[in-house]
């Protein structure tokens, strides 16, 4: 049993409760919210399940790696209260009426046909790290990634005609995480005040969303995939988002311009204010989910 990050397993008259990665899948880049959340003295981390159970505990498995639920409800059925958190739910395939054994089901990028009790977005990479006072602006638009699919080739021909007249950076990539390294494309990110966030393979979401909120940068958020609209998908993840702009179709954005660049020091208050809060009370509904009776 691998119990780095845990420490003892009581703190004073308290047990501290299991975080069980499932065959010890952490470290992708998918979990670093899923670290966020269980980053507090009250959870012990493992990378295999105990040998006896616990009153409480979270469980996170990848969902792109996962096969065999009759041994994972299984295992569940060992603990009182299981929290499962599904991660790396990018194609939508993972059949959550399928768990058996769990008080909650959090699963991450919802496919529209998915349904689970809370929801999770990609969250940042592992490499983000938030400034402690928020930058100086001297760009305007952002995008830095791969030109995979129609969504992204819209959002790349929108951001060339925004540069004719508008300060930005547009650099194009080979492939996912070949392009500037971390220190420049953060660099960047903090340095602008919009970042363009075209939608993934599949899930309109991306790391980029989140790196740009925790770089004190406003995202404009994609409302299709290359699969079509992606209904509600915003609305699930995170409820309500103050000031942070939504398109479906990307050149819609070219004559908006200079009204988004206008309206961007209340969008920018209004959307890390809002940030700041949404972090907090995703890590309180976790001990609200293990706790309530």
């Amino acid at each position: 049993m691998d119990n780095s990050h845990g420490g003892d397993s009581q703190t004073g008259d308290r047990k501290m409760v299991p975080v069980i990665w499932y065959e010890g899948c952490r470290g992708s880049w998918c979990h670093a919210i899923v670290d966020h959340l269980t980053d507090h003295t009250g959870f012990e981390h493992l990378m295999e399940f105990p040998e006896e159970g616990a009153h409480r505990a979270v469980v996170i498995i990848k969902a792109d790696q996962h096969k065999d639920m009759d041994a994972l409800n299984s295992q569940l059925r060992n603990f009182g209260k299981v929290v499962l958190i599904v991660t790396a739910n990018e194609e939508g395939t993972f059949d959550c009426d399928k768990i058996k054994n769990a008080y909650k089901v959090w699963l991450q990028t919802p496919a529209p046909h998915q349904v689970a009790d809370r929801y999770l977005p990609w969250g940042w990479t592992p490499q983000c790290q938030r400034p402690r006072w928020p930058p100086q602006k001297h760009l305007d638009f952002y995008f830095a990634g791969q030109v995979t699919h129609a969504r992204r080739r819209d959002c790349v021909t929108a951001m060339r005609k925004m540069l004719e007249t508008r300060d930005g950076v547009l650099i194009t990539t080979e492939g996912f995480a070949k392009g500037v390294d971390f220190q420049t494309y953060f660099g960047l990110m903090r340095s602008s005040r919009f970042a363009l966030c075209p939608s993934g393979p599949v899930t309109v979401d991306s790391f980029r969303v989140c790196e740009a909120l925790e770089q004190f940068c406003v995202p404009i958020l994609d409302y299709r995939s290359p699969t079509g609209r992606y209904a509600n998908y915003w609305h699930r993840v995170f409820d309500i988002m103050p000031g942070i702009p939504e398109v479906e179709e990307w050149m819609d954005l070219v004559p908006r311009a200079g009204e988004f660049i206008e309206q961007w020091p209340v969008a920018s208050q209004h959307s890390q204010s809002w940030w700041v809060r949404y972090k907090h009370m995703v890590r309180a509904q976790l001990w609200e989910d293990l706790c309530s009776e």
